[in-house]
């Protein structure tokens, strides 16, 4: 998990100017921030129970700190994740490597 620090609040859900990217499994709204913020949205549709629902934003998060660590200076952005209904079939390794795209991605155009 993330400090509080770096987790995003009700007031960055609620942000209009956010830029949307879509991946495999999941969608990315960001924009550039004063700090770097990150959220996860699993809904029910997605699984039903909540440790299913709480195991897979555990492991989305480690997948987003395993690419910030990757980079010296990782950007300033808030980013939030939405999951997509495929996403429940998805392995590890899968879900590692459509987070490591869409974070590419973001960080290429938010920058730009």
């Amino acid at each position: 998990m993330f400090k509080a620090r770096f987790r995003a609040n009700k007031d960055d859900f609620k942000k209009k100017n956010l830029k949307v990217f879509h991946g495999s499994f999941f969608s990315v709204s960001a924009s550039l921030s004063p700090t770097f913020r990150t959220g996860v949205v699993v809904s029910k549709k997605v699984f039903k129970l909540s440790p299913d629902r709480h195991k897979l934003k555990r492991r989305v998060l480690y997948a987003i700190r395993d690419e910030i660590k990757k980079h010296k200076n990782f950007p300033k952005v808030l980013m939030i994740f939405f999951t997509k209904i495929n996403v429940n079939k998805a392995s590890f390794q899968e879900i590692n490597e459509d987070i490591k795209n869409l974070v590419s991605k973001v960080t290429t155009a938010i920058l730009l």
